[in-house]
């Protein structure tokens, strides 16, 4: 099989006959293909979208503060491998079971930070940047995949997933290069290499389902790229790529029944989110544009152009990229009487989208007299458009909600330390709601470095799940009183609506020595410093 480009609307993929190659190559390009230099120059722009997409998206990348999400990130990936299979298999969160066990060997090696914790993301990003100019030179149009690569560096999903510490932006990684693993088979001549690539796409298709279970949708866009070239010449490849798939599919049945048992986790998504045209609406809009209808606006136009410049089967290919993952959520939400979809969820459909853009850019540049002219300003009309999201979503409070108070509070704590007494100090963080669905515990696995030296009074001495099943369980007020003996210094995180300790109870604190040193309040949140004399 081998992709053609764009201008000879011939299908994606099909069979290749030598005959018709040892025609088409001439003396010149096997002189190039001999030359490395030359080999160097033509994947030179593959680098440029490399660099530029980790420029972009690393730039900034530990400013907005930690939420909810990354959060549970942190607090689960930094725990024992065993913990976290117990946590995973038997409680909650299975479908990001593989992204935590990655994470816990990633902060192994380099340790935990907010740039560690959000690294892998951009990395991931970046690779589905590279991705995505991989598969336009596979297809013979190297410039449409560049383009197609620097839009989606453009795009929200990835200034603002590209420093999510979730699993997302892996899986949109994960969805890229298996199709390229898929054109890879497609193309291969020797059995051997069939093989091996058949092995490959198995593995990789099996790792990506357990690390993103919607990500099983890139089945369907395969299958038009293998069956709808199912002739003689080819159909050894397909009968490979259909038993790498039910292998596959046997492999991940364990951790499907695993995570339908675990449903109830996405209960709240019915509660929360609109049904029917609202969600068609927010799968064009919120995914694809990150809610900018402008930016949809531009990226539909430029995608139809694309679409309507390559042969059916191709359209077909990406059209069911794009669009068959939300819409089967949505429709089977609908008839199991419970949604399942959120935009995120379907965030890997959005480099088919810019598959589609690249294509169009680079048709509509190619009736000018200067196309790299007309495709950068086409690109840059992108860029813009994408430019607001981009600077929100690197602010403090960019992430969703208003989650800047945890780092305030961090640093709050920080700056309060600097002239702490000498001897020992405890804190004790409150379990009562500050933001949505998180409470103060949350900040110590957020920003540890804040809390360094300091005995956390209110959690319980044997780690149990009898409060939440990631910040584990915490001590009532009147155990804590029980457990300031040799403290000079305790730290109260509360908040002032909901205090740690009653008034009657602040009095027994301070019949045991401690006075009130200092408060400081930093949004909805509190921190009370309370010291022993001298």
């Amino acid at each position: 099989m081998k992709i053609m480009s764009n201008a000879s609307r011939e299908p994606l993929v099909g069979p290749v006959s030598v005959q018709s190659c040892d025609n088409e190559i001439s003396s010149e390009t096997v002189q190039r293909q001999g030359n490395w230099l030359s080999a160097v120059r033509d994947a030179l722009p593959i680098v440029y979208v490399a660099v530029a997409s980790f420029i972009v998206n690393v730039a900034w990348a530990t400013t907005p503060a930690i939420w909810i999400d990354e959060m549970v990130t942190a607090a689960v990936a930094t725990r024992p491998g065993g913990v976290i299979l117990d946590l995973v298999t038997t409680r909650i969160d299975a479908v990001h079971g593989l992204y935590y066990l990655a994470m816990h060997e990633w902060f192994g090696l380099v340790g935990y930070s907010i740039l560690a914790l959000r690294f892998p993301s951009v990395v991931a990003v970046t690779a589905a940047s590279v991705g995505l100019a991989v598969l336009g030179r596979l297809s013979g149009n190297q410039r449409a995949g560049v383009i197609a690569g620097m839009v989606f560096a453009a795009t929200p999903a990835s200034s603002f997933y590209g420093i999510e510490a979730r699993s997302y932006a892996a899986a949109i990684a994960g969805v890229v290069w298996l199709t390229v693993v898929a054109l890879w088979l497609g193309r291969a001549e020797r059995r051997l290499q069939c093989v091996a690539l058949a092995a490959l796409y198995c593995i990789f298709a099996t790792s990506l389902v357990y690390l993103h279970l919607y990500a099983v949708f890139v089945v369907v866009p395969h299958a038009f790229l293998f069956l709808g070239h199912a002739r003689l010449s080819n159909r050894a490849t397909v009968w490979l790529w259909a038993g790498a798939l039910v292998v596959s599919a046997v492999a991940c049945v364990p951790f499907v029944r695993l995570a339908w048992s675990q449903r109830h986790q996405v209960d709240w998504i019915t509660t929360r989110l609109p049904s029917g045209s609202a969600q068609l609406q927010s799968l064009l809009v919120e995914t694809w544009a990150g809610g900018n209808p402008a930016l949809a606006a531009v990226l539909v136009v430029f995608a139809l152009v694309g679409l309507r410049s390559l042969a059916v089967r191709q359209r077909w290919v990406i059209v069911t990229w794009m669009w068959c993952p939300g819409l089967t959520m949505i429709l089977f939400g609908a008839l199991v009487g419970q949604s399942f979809y959120l935009s995120r969820y379907t965030l890997f459909c959005v480099p088919a989208v810019c598959l589609a853009v690249g294509f169009g850019i680079d048709h509509v540049s190619s009736r000018f007299s200067e196309p790299f002219f007309v495709s950068a300003v086409s690109v840059a009309v992108v860029f813009t458009l994408g430019l607001p999201a981009y600077a929100s979503a690197r602010t403090e409070d960019g992430k969703s909600g208003d989650w800047g108070w945890t780092l305030a509070l961090a640093n709050g704590l920080k700056a309060m330390r600097a002239d702490e007494p000498s001897g020992r100090a405890g804190v004790a963080l409150s379990r009562a709601p500050v933001s949505m669905g998180g409470s103060m515990r949350w900040v110590i696995t957020a920003y540890p470095d804040a809390f360094t030296g300091l005995d956390d009074v209110a959690r319980s001495d044997t780690y149990v799940f009898d409060f939440d099943p990631i910040t584990g369980a915490v001590l009532d007020a009147e155990t804590v009183l029980t457990r300031l003996d040799g403290l000079t210094c305790l730290y109260v995180l509360d908040a002032p609506s909901r205090p740690f300790f009653s008034a009657e109870q602040v009095m027994r604190v301070e019949e045991q020595g401690f006075t009130e040193a200092e408060t400081a309040t930093t949004g909805s949140a509190r921190i009370t410093r309370m010291c022993q004399p001298g």
